[in-house]
C-alpha cells in the first residue's frame, strides 16, 4: 500500500519502526510512504531540496510495481525527489509535478511544466496496462502551458481550465487536453483507466454555460456554482 500527501517543516516524521523522513522546506513537503499488507511502514520519501510548498495529491502503481505520485510544487526553484531527479517549474505560483519511483522508493524521474505563467496542479493520476501514465487537474488562465517537447495546450478561461496529460513510462509527454470552450472555470479531481485504455476524468465545471471537452463532447450544468462533470477520452 502507498499513501501520499505532505508533511510540514523540516523536522523528521516517523511512519513506523526505522522509517522516518525529513523534508527540505519550512512550509510543506511532499511525502510518499509504502506499507505492507499488515500496515507496517517499509519506507518513506520526501523532497531533499525545495524551499517552498510541495504536495502529492494522488498516487498509483503499475503492473511492475512502479509508483507514480502527482501533485504540485510552488515557485520556480528546483525540487529534488531523489538522487539525480530534480525539476523546476516555470511559475511563481503552483506548478504540476509527477514523480515516478520504483518499488524500493528510488525516484526515477520527475516532470512539471516548462512554460506556464500561472497556477497548475495535478489532483489525480492513473496508469494503463501498457505503462502509460495519465495525470489530471487544472491550469489557470488562457496562456499556453508546455508539458513536454511538442506538447502544449491553452484553455479558454481566465480562471481554471481542466487539464489531462498522457506520459509514457519514461516520462515523455504524449499529449495534453483541456476544454475548447467554457468561460468560468473547470477542474478534474480524479481519473481512472479501463482495460481498453479509455480514460475517465471527473471533476467540476462552474456556471450554467456549455463546456466543450472535444469534438461533439459538450456538457452544460444546471447550477450557477459547481456542477459535476465526467468525461471519457479514447485511448
Amino acid at each position: 500500500m502507498y499513501a501520499a500527501g505532505y508533511q510540514g517543516g523540516t523536522i523528521p516524521y516517523t511512519y513506523g519502526s526505522g522509517v522516518s523522513v525529513s523534508g527540505a522546506s519550512s512550509t510543506t513537503n511532499a511525502v510518499l510512504v509504502k506499507y505492507d499488507s499488515n500496515g507496517t511502514a517499509l519506507w518513506a520519501k520526501s523532497v531533499t531540496s525545495g524551499s517552498n510548498h510541495s504536495c502529492f495529491n494522488s498516487v498509483t502503481v503499475d503492473s511492475a510495481g512502479n509508483v507514480y505520485a502527482a501533485g504540485y510544487q510552488t515557485g520556480t526553484g528546483t525540487y529534488t525527489y531523489g538522487t539525480g531527479v530534480s525539476v523546476a517549474g516555470s511559475s511563481s505560483a503552483n506548478n504540476v509535478v509527477l514523480v515516478k519511483y520504483n518499488s524500493s522508493g528510488t525516484a526515477q524521474w520527475a516532470r512539471t511544466v516548462s512554460s506556464g505563467s500561472s497556477d497548475s496542479i495535478f489532483f489525480g493520476v492513473a496508469v494503463d496496462a501498457s505503462g502509460n501514465v495519465y495525470a489530471a487537474g487544472y491550469q489557470m488562465g488562457i496562456g499556453s502551458y508546455v508539458y513536454g517537447i511538442g506538447v502544449s495546450i491553452s484553455g479558454p478561461s481566465n480562471y481554471n481550465n481542466v487539464v489531462l496529460v498522457k506520459y509514457n513510462s519514461s516520462g515523455t509527454a504524449q499529449w495534453a487536453r483541456t476544454v475548447t470552450s467554457g468561460s468560468i472555470g473547470c477542474k478534474f479531481n480524479s481519473i481512472a483507466v479501463d482495460t481498453f485504455g479509455n480514460v475517465y476524468a471527473t471533476g467540476a465545471q462552474y456556471g450554467n454555460a456549455a463546456y466543450t471537452y472535444g469534438t461533439g463532447a459538450t456538457a452544460t450544468g444546471l447550477q450557477e456554482d459547481e456542477n459535476v462533470v465526467l468525461v471519457k477520452y479514447g485511448p
